[in-house]
C-alpha cells in the first residue's frame, strides 16, 4: 500500500512540473501517451486538479477508468480504453466531465451489474465522438441530468438480440441531449423517467427498440433515421412528445411498428416518413387523459403492410394532412370494429388516400365525396389475424370482388374521411427520401383507382355561377414544324427489371402513330410515361409541356382510352355527368357525344351491364369530352369480336381523318395498317424499327410458324436477312409478309433445312 502512495505522489509531482504557469483561471494541460512521462491514464485522472485537460495521444490503456473529478479527457489518434471483459470500462462520477475521441471496448457481460462502455452518474457530462464497441451496454446515464451524448458510434456485443444490453440508456436523467450518434446491433435505446430530452440526427439500426420512451415528458425527437429494428419508436406512458422529420423504415420484427403509442398524451407527429414497416403507426389507447389529444399531420405512411393500426378503444386523435400511400392495408383495427372519435379532418382538409375513388369537381384539392375504408378481407383479418396468410390468395381476390359487385357483402366502414385530398401534400423534409415527382399528382375522380386520365382533370373549368360551368380554353398544342410529342432516351425500370431502354420518337399534329409489338414490349408503359403516371428517365414533351413539371397542363391536351372500363359502381349517366363537370363541358354536349356513338339510350344502365363493344365505344366517347387534341389509346380493340372491332376502328379512322392526333398501342397488324400513318416497333423495351405507312400498299399478313425451339434463333436471323419483319414468341416466329409473298418464308427455311411443324395465317380481320 505504501509503495502505491509513493508512486501516485511521484506522478503528481511530474504532472505539477508539466503544467505551465499562467494567469489565474487558465486550465492546466496534461499529456498521456505510451512514451510520455505520464503513461498511466487512471493515475493521471487521480492526480489532475479540477478543470484540467488530459490529452491522450494514441495507445491502449486498461480499464476500468474512474473519472471522479471535473476534468476533460481528449483522445488524439483514437486511444483505446480496454476493459478486458470485466465490469464497466469508464465510470464518470463527477459533474461537468467531458470524454471525447476514445475507442472504448471490452466491458463485462453481467446483466445484473449492467456492465457498460461508459456509465455516468453525475450531472453535466459530455460524452462526445467516441467509439463504444464490444460492450454489453453502450452509454448509460444514471441520475445524470443535463448531459450530452453526441457523435458516438455504439456497436453491441456479438450476441443474440435478447442477450444484448442497451446501446443507450438514459435513466432518471432529465435534460439529456442525444445528437448525431450511430447505434448498431444493440438491444434498445431507452429514455426512461427523463423529461425534456432532445433526440436529434441519430441513426439506429439492427436492434429491438430503436427508441423506447417511458414515463418521460416534453421531449423532441427529430431528424433521426431509425431502420431495420423490431420497432422504430415506442412512446409509453408519457406526455407532450414531438416526433418530427424522422425516417422510420424496415422495422419488421414481431410487432414491427414504425411509431407506436401506448397510453401517451399530447403527441405531435409531423412530417415523418414511415416506409416499409410491418405497421406504419400503431396507436393503443392514446391519449389516456380525457382533456388531451394526439395530432398526426404531414406524414407519409407508405408501402407498409398496414399503414395505420389502432386498438378499438383508441379515441381523440387528429389525423389530417397525411399521405397514406400504397400500404397493403391502409388501416386496421385490432380485434375488429369501427374507429370512433378519430378526427380525420382539420381546417376542412383530410388526408390523401392512394385508394380514394372520388372526384374534385370544383378544383379546391378536396374530394367531393368521402373516402370510405371498408375492405371485407381486412375486416375479417382484424378479428382473425391468421387469415392474413391468405392475403394474396385467389380466395382473397374472390371475396373482395364479391364485395364490390354485391353491396350486401360490404362491411361497415372502419373510417370515413369526409374531406379527402386529391393530391398528396409535399413530401416530408427527411434524409434519404427522394420522391418521384411524376408518380402522384392532382388526380380527381376515379383515375386514382383505375388509371383513366379522362377523369383526372379537376383543374378544367371554373364555377361562374350556381350550377353553371364554363370550359377555359385549353392550351394550344404546338403547331408548324415542331412535333406535338417528343420522346428522347425514355428509360424505365421496375426494380432491377428494365421495361423501356432508350426509346426515342416524335409525333406531329394530325398523325396517327402506332406503338406496335408483342405483349410485354413496353407499349403501355410508354403511354403511362406520356401521361405522367409513372416516373422515368429521359425527356418527354407533349404540346411543349413536361409530365414531370407540367402534369396538369399536359393532361388538359389528352383524352385517354384504356383497354376496358373499370369496375365502377355507377350508371353510365352518372359517369358522364362527373366527367363533364371535370372537363368543364356542359352535360348536354357530353350526352350528344354518346349519341354519336349510338349510346344515347344506355344512360340509366350500370357500367357492368354494357357489352364489351359498348364499353369500348363508351370509353372513346368519354375521352372526347372537352375536345382534347390528342388521343392516347391502349389496345383499343382488345377483347372485341370482329364486328365490334371493325365498328370501333371505323370511328377512330374518322377521327384521324378529321385531324385528331392519335397515339395508340397494338399487337394486331391489321389494326395498325388500317389506322396508323406511322409505326414504331417495340421489342423487349427497345425501339427496333420505324415505318411510314403508304396508302394503297398491298395487303399484308402475319404468318405464325411453329419450329423446333433450338432453331428459332437461326430461322429468325435467316428471314430477317431476306427482308422480312420477324419477332419471336417462344417456339414460334411471327413473320409479316405481303399477301403475294406468304409462301416465301417456307421456301427460305426449307432450303436451309429448318423444319416448320405448323403454321397459321392471320388476315386483316385478325382471324386465321
Amino acid at each position: 500500500m505504501r509503495a502505491g502512495w509513493v508512486a501516485l505522489l511521484a506522478i503528481a509531482a511530474v504532472l505539477a512540473s508539466l503544467m505551465p504557469a499562467g494567469p489565474a483561471g487558465t486550465q492546466p494541460a496534461i499529456t498521456v501517451c505510451p512514451t510520455c512521462e505520464v503513461t498511466d491514464l487512471q493515475a493521471a485522472v487521480a492526480a489532475a486538479p479540477a478543470g484540467a485537460i488530459i490529452e491522450v495521444l494514441g495507445g491502449a490503456y486498461s480499464g476500468p477508468v474512474v473519472i471522479d473529478r471535473p476534468v476533460t479527457l481528449l483522445g488524439r489518434d483514437r486511444p483505446i480504453i480496454d476493459g478486458h471483459g470485466r465490469g464497466s470500462v469508464v465510470a464518470v462520477t463527477a459533474p461537468g466531465v467531458r470524454l471525447e475521441g476514445f475507442v472504448i471496448r471490452g466491458s463485462g457481460s453481467s446483466h445484473d451489474h449492467e456492465d457498460s462502455g461508459v456509465v455516468v452518474s453525475a450531472p453535466g457530462a459530455a460524452i462526445v465522438g467516441n467509439e463504444v464497441v464490444d460492450c454489453l451496454f453502450g452509454i448509460y446515464f444514471q441520475n445524470a441530468p443535463d448531459g450530452l451524448i453526441q457523435g458516438n458510434t455504439i456497436v453491441g456485443k456479438d450476441l443474440p438480440e435478447p442477450l444484448r444490453g442497451d446501446g443507450l440508456k438514459v435513466w432518471y436523467s432529465p435534460g439529456a441531449r442525444v445528437i448525431g450518434n450511430r447505434l448498431e446491433k444493440t438491444r434498445d435505446a431507452l429514455i426512461w423517467y427523463s423529461d425534456n430530452t432532445l433526440v436529434s440526427g441519430n441513426r439506429i439500426s439492427g436492434g429491438r427498440y430503436g427508441l423506447h420512451f417511458m414515463y418521460s415528458q416534453n421531449s423532441l425527437i427529430e431528424g433521426n433515421d431509425i431502420r431495420e429494428n423490431s420497432v422504430g419508436i415506442y412512446l409509453m406512458y408519457g406526455a407532450r412528445q414531438t416526433v418530427q422529420g424522422n425516417v422510420l423504415r424496415g422495422n419488421r420484427g414481431p410487432s414491427g411498428y414504425g411509431l407506436a403509442l401506448k397510453e401517451t398524451d399530447g403527441v405531435v407527429a409531423e412530417r415523418n416518413l414511415f416506409y416499409n414497416n410491418r405497421v406504419g403507426i400503431y396507436i393503443d389507447n392514446s391519449p389516456l387523459s380525457p382533456e388531451l389529444e394526439n395530432r398526426f399531420t404531414g406524414n407519409w405512411v407508405a408501402y407498409n403492410d398496414t399503414g395505420l393500426l389502432f386498438t378499438a378503444a383508441t379515441r381523440r386523435n387528429v389525423i389530417a394532412g397525411n399521405t397514406i400511400l400504397e400500404n397493403l392495408e391502409q388501416v386496421g383495427v385490432q380485434g375488429g370494429g369501427v374507429l370512433g372519435d378519430i378526427r380525420w379532418v382539420d381546417g376542412g382538409r383530410g388526408n390523401f388516400w392512394a385508394d380514394y375513388v372520388g372526384y374534385d369537381a370544383d378544383g379546391d384539392g378536396v374530394g367531393d365525396i368521402p373516402y370510405r375504408n371498408e375492405p371485407v378481407f381486412g375486416a375479417l383479418a382484424d378479428r382473425y389475424p391468421l387469415l392474413g396468410f391468405f392475403r394474396f390468395s385467389p380466395a382473397f381476390a374472390a371475396l373482395e370482388l364479391a364485395a364490390r359487385a354485391v353491396p350486401v357483402f360490404r362491411p361497415q366502414p372502419r373510417l370515413v374521411d369526409p374531406a379527402p385530398l386529391v393530391a398528396p401534400p409535399g413530401p416530408p423534409p427527411v434524409p434519404g427520401l427522394k420522391p418521384d415527382p411524376t408518380r402522384y399528382h392532382p388526380l380527381a375522380g376515379l383515375l386514382l383507382a383505375t388509371g383513366m386520365v379522362i377523369l383526372s382533370l379537376p383543374w378544367l373549368g371554373r364555377r361562374t355561377g350556381p350550377g353553371t360551368r364554363t370550359a377555359p380554353a385549353a392550351p394550344s398544342p404546338a403547331q408548324g414544324p415542331e412535333p406535338l410529342v417528343c420522346v428522347g432516351g425514355l428509360t424505365k425500370a421496375y426494380g432491377d427489371r428494365p421495361v423501356l431502354q432508350d426509346v426515342s420518337f416524335t409525333v406531329r399534329v394530325g398523325e396517327a402513330v402506332a406503338l406496335w409489338g408483342p405483349n410485354g414490349a413496353g407499349k403501355t408503359t410508354v403511354l403511362r410515361c406520356l401521361l405522367g403516371l409513372t416516373g422515368y428517365q429521359g425527356e418527354i414533351r407533349v404540346g411543349g409541356y413536361s409530365p414531370r413539371r407540367d402534369g396538369a397542363r399536359l393532361r388538359r391536351l389528352i383524352g385517354y382510352v384504356p383497354q376496358q372500363v373499370p369496375a365502377l359502381d355507377m350508371s353510365v349517366g352518372e359517369l358522364v355527368e362527373v366527367i363533364a363537370a371535370l372537363r368543364g363541358e356542359p352535360v348536354g354536349y357530353a350526352r350528344e357525344r354518346l349519341a354519336a356513338f349510338a349510346l344515347d339510350g344506355v344512360g340509366q344502365l350500370p357500367l357492368r351491364a354494357l357489352s364489351g363493344g359498348m364499353q369500348q365505344k363508351l370509353i372513346l366517347a368519354l375521352a372526347l369530352i372537352g375536345d382534347p387534341p390528342i388521343l392516347l389509346l391502349d389496345e383499343p380493340t382488345a377483347n372485341l369480336d370482329p364486328e365490334s372491332r371493325a365498328d370501333l376502328l371505323g370511328r377512330l379512322k374518322a377521327l384521324r381523318d378529321q385531324g385528331r392526333t392519335i397515339v395508340f398501342t397494338s399487337h394486331r397488324e391489321e389494326e395498325v395498317r388500317q389506322l396508323a400513318s406511322r409505326v414504331i416497333r417495340l421489342e423487349g423495351g427497345r425501339k427496333v424499327g420505324e415505318l411510314t405507312m403508304s396508302p394503297g400498299a398491298p395487303a399484308r399478313l402475319t404468318v405464325r410458324l411453329l419450329l423446333d425451339e433450338g432453331l428459332v434463333g437461326q430461322a429468325a436471323s435467316l428471314l430477317q436477312t431476306h427482308g422480312f419483319e420477324v419477332y419471336r414468341n417462344g417456339r414460334s416466329l411471327r413473320v409479316t409478309v405481303d399477301a403475294g409473298r406468304k409462301a416465301e418464308p417456307f421456301f427460305i427455311l426449307g432450303r436451309a433445312g429448318v423444319k416448320v411443324h405448323d403454321f397459321t395465317l392471320e388476315n386483316e380481320d385478325g382471324v386465321g
